[in-house]
């Protein structure tokens, strides 16, 4: 439950990195096999298993304990029977490896690594191992759950890309540009600094209009050790990024010093293009390389460093091209499970697979859940996991049977207000502002706005009727910037619709105004209609899972 590398005798087992794949941790944990045979030798023998946490938090999915946890044994072939021996237990000895999170791992919180150069192991001989101080691990309860061997490509490094530049930004801060964008791990050789000295590297895929460094919540911190030939390099985290801003190194960094390391799923391209026309060559090109970025361990994200969800919408856009330009078979096989995994009673899906507790779409992308083994069948004609799945399919249809109106799907935000009955919709914003003492003017302007839908009863009488949201207040106080993992939470039993017809007599190019707040569907309204001011209050609360239909 979380990440892990094995190293026997002092030497990596093995070319894969961030394993394992990605599964629904409350759900389900891989196994993973490894052949550890050509690096044995006569006598004692030394298994290092070096852990990092991953997904697996109590902020994604409320983890059992908050570290890495592994179950492993090691078995040996004797007269073709398998022997156990020896197995992970109280009897083994741990210690800080000197990597550590730094971020919750919730949207736009993955943060990076932080390197403890003072601490980190350079050598993993035998003798270096028993110089080191050790205590006993700790045994964990976890609760009940599947465990089951990892079916899908493992992640490798594919591609090393050295730095083409260093720019100056002050005294201590530099500006590096890799060249191209991956997705992948950062490596720096580092010069010696004093011991406990902190350089911070800060990653991005742009510069701003002005070429300024835009951050986008991904950063590392490395701790010198105060020797020579120290280097940092990431192991349980990875980022998207073509620029670094190193920050507290107060000389110049080399190019040659710096390199970054593209993973990705070690799957094999099936496809190529290639026409007359350079334009479509490059958007190909384009397509086919983008696609390497968002797909690895097991799933495709709709981007590798801010959410790292596994969206379905994103899925069944993007399934077509992917499966053509590569074999990704396995890959689906493991994505697909996620999703069965993540059902929840009576047949509700998520919108991404595997679901740690964000994202949100429609049935759109809850439809991935049908549409991709479809499409796996059609692609390779491998009908697997529509047998596997077709039972939790058709509990899904259920489900969205239960809320359908004369054959249609309910629109999420069609609300009716009646005097002894309230619902209270999430509002989930998609951008954000910075700032904290904007004005009203201010934040109706560069805030993302909302149209919510009322329906109102009175004798006998449903009338349809719109608010447009421009600016939200919580508290005293306008919200200028909206923090990942939060909900706003507006009630709309708050909205008195008599007082605020009465407060729309306004005039706009000597019309008069409505009476009504914007009687007319604002699909894409231009001009947007008239609007007068009105406060509502939202209540700012943490994520928490609920049934996507609200009920009275």
């Amino acid at each position: 439950l979380g990440y892990h590398e094995i190293y026997v005798n002092g030497k990596k087992v093995g070319k894969d990195v961030l394993t394992p794949a990605v599964s629904h941790l409350s759900k389900r944990s891989l196994i993973v096999t490894y052949d550890v045979t050509p690096y044995l030798r006569e006598g004692e023998n030394d298994l290092l298993i070096w852990l990092g946490q991953g997904w697996y938090k109590t902020t994604t999915f409320g983890a059992a304990y908050e570290g890495p946890l592994v179950k492993a044994e090691l078995d040996v072939l004797r007269n073709g029977k398998w022997e156990v021996v020896t197995k992970t237990d109280e009897s083994w000895n741990g210690r800080e490896s000197g990597y550590s999170d730094t971020g919750t791992w919730r949207a736009l919180q993955f943060g990076g690594e932080r390197l403890d150069g003072r601490i980190l192991p350079r050598d993993l001989s035998t003798q270096a191992l028993d110089k080191m101080k050790w205590t006993p691990v700790v045994k964990v309860n976890v609760p009940d759950h599947f465990a089951s061997p990892q079916m899908c490509e493992v992640n490798k490094i594919h591609q090393t890309l050295q730095a083409v530049s260093v720019k100056k930004i002050d005294d201590d801060t530099w500006l590096v540009d890799m060249g191209k964008v991956q997705t992948g791990w950062f490596e720096m050789q580092m010069p010696i600094l004093p011991a406990g000295h902190e350089v911070i590297m800060e990653y991005s895929d742009n510069l701003t209009k002005d070429g300024e460094f835009d951050k986008q919540g991904e950063s590392d911190i490395y701790i010198s050790g105060g020797k020579q030939g120290e280097y940092f390099r990431n192991k349980f985290n990875h980022h998207a990024f073509r620029y670094v801003r190193i920050s507290n190194l107060p000389q110049k960094p080399e190019t040659g010093a710096m390199k970054s390391l593209q993973i990705y799923g070690d799957y094999k391209q099936t496809a190529t293009f290639e026409c007359s026309d350079a334009d479509l060559n490059d958007i190909h090109n384009m397509i086919q390389y983008t696609m390497k970025c968002l797909t690895f361990s097991g799933y495709m994200v709709d981007c590798p460093h801010l959410e790292r969800a596994g969206y379905g919408g994103d899925g069944n856009s993007s399934t077509m091209s992917l499966q053509t330009m590569y074999d990704v078979a396995p890959t689906f096989e493991n994505w697909i499970q996620t999703w069965g995994d993540s059902m929840r009673e009576g047949g509700s899906l998520p919108h991404v697979g595997p679901n740690p507790g964000a994202g949100g779409g429609g049935p759109y992308w809850c439809g991935f859940f049908v549409q991709a083994p479809w499409r796996t069948y059609v692609n390779y004609n491998d009908p697997r996991l529509i047998e596997k799945y077709y039972s939790q399919m058709k509990e899904w249809f259920k489900y969205v049977d239960k809320y359908k109106v004369d054959g249609d799907m309910e629109k999420m935000f069609d609300t009716t207000v009646e005097a002894d009955k309230v619902i209270a919709y999430n509002l989930f914003p998609q951008t954000a502002t910075n700032g904290t003492s904007a004005s009203t003017t201010d934040v109706k302007t560069s805030m993302p706005h909302f149209v919510l839908k009322l329906t109102t009863k009175a004798n006998g009488t449903t009338t349809p009727r719109w608010l447009t949201i421009r600016a939200l207040k919580a508290a005293d106080a306008l919200v200028t910037s909206f923090d990942a993992g939060k909900v706003y939470v507006l009630n709309a039993a708050d909205i008195n619709i008599n007082q605020y017809s009465a407060k729309l007599k306004v005039t706009a190019n000597s019309t008069a105004g409505p009476e009504i707040p914007e009687p007319v569907d604002p699909t894409d309204p231009n001009p947007e209609p008239v609007g007068k001011d009105l406060d509502v209050l939202v209540k700012i609360t943490e994520w928490t899972i609920v049934n996507v239909k609200p009920e009275w």
